[in-house]
């Protein structure tokens, strides 16, 4: 058998050979998610940019959504100024909308279709837009979507109320484009912590007249909701406010009136009508009689406003 010779110097090269092979970098792959699942933050979200297109009042932004797909923003807030974000996509389709703060903590449940939004803080918030819906007979997946936020002014306090350590407080918020709607919003808190929320277009509590001068059902109901601790007959204290949305003129008016009992947790009861309701005299089982549209009188059972 012949005798192999292995120089010294064959060795020291087969060994740096072996050590280069084992330090080679494995390649990687990671891809965009397309959901944001939770609390999104960077570092959790490889596929979120670190700074998003920005947003800016009264500026529609445009883009296109497929199913599966998702757009984010940074909406840049001042503590105390509220927007609204809305989209303008094809016939029978649906966006949804999902707002994190700059901890990438989410504000609104998942598959909003707007959101009426008035900032808590100052930061630069995360907008996600999603389809939600895509309209059955489109020849394609892909939709257009236009994302309008208009400009709205500071939130001013119309009223408040401090009812079992609970502060209710009504606030007025004025359109800054000439032809915006105005908007009303409920904040109730306690401790000063922001508990619920509660939009509408016109708010104003019932324990006092809406109208000067007012009738005298009208002074008559005030007087009985103002003076009556629990208003539902169930035990805990509760608030009553209505919002207001009427078309041109005041014509074809509606009226959402809401009871919210104020105990250990919250729990608003809405009811509907037409042309409001008033308090006519305290029902003996406990709470309070209303009436509405019709002449029959309403009071509460099993946690609803029923006919009785």
């Amino acid at each position: 058998m012949r005798n192999l010779f292995v120089s010294p110097m064959s060795i020291i090269l087969m060994f740096l050979f072996l050590v280069g092979s084992g330090c080679q970098q494995e390649s990687r792959v990671v891809q965009k998610p397309t959901i944001v699942h939770g609390s999104p933050t960077v570092e959790e979200t490889p596929g979120i940019q670190k700074s998003p297109p920005i947003l800016q009042p009264n500026l529609p932004v445009s883009f296109s959504l497929a199913p599966g797909q998702e757009t984010l923003f940074t909406l840049p807030m001042k503590k105390g100024s509220l927007t609204e974000i809305k989209s303008s996509p094809l016939d029978g389709t649906v966006v949804s909308f999902e707002l994190y703060d700059s901890q990438r903590k989410q504000l609104f449940e998942k598959g909003e279709v707007s959101l009426f939004f008035l900032a808590p803080g100052d930061g630069d918030f995360l907008l996600v837009a999603r389809l939600f819906q895509v309209q059955p007979s489109k020849n394609s997946e892909t939709c257009d979507v236009e994302i309008h936020m208009p400009a709205f002014g500071h939130a001013d306090t119309n009223d408040i109320r401090k009812v079992n350590g609970y502060e209710i407080e009504i606030t007025k918020i004025r359109a800054e484009a000439k032809y915006g709607r105005d908007r009303s919003r409920v904040q109730i808190k306690k401790n000063g912590e922001l508990l619920r929320i509660i939009d509408g277009d016109e708010f104003n509590f019932l324990d006092t007249p809406s109208a000067y001068p007012a009738a005298d059902y009208e002074m008559q109901s005030a007087h009985l909701i103002a003076t009556t601790w629990d208003k539902t007959g169930d035990g805990s204290p509760d608030i009553v406010f209505w919002d207001q949305v009427c078309g041109h003129a005041g014509r074809g008016c509606s009226t959402t009136t809401y009871f919210v009992e104020l105990a250990n947790s919250i729990k608003v009861i809405e009811f509907s009508t037409e042309d409001g309701l008033f308090a006519i005299r305290k029902n003996q089982k406990g709470g309070l009689l209303f009436r509405g549209d019709s002449k029959a009188f309403l009071g509460f059972k099993d946690g609803a406003l029923r006919p009785i």
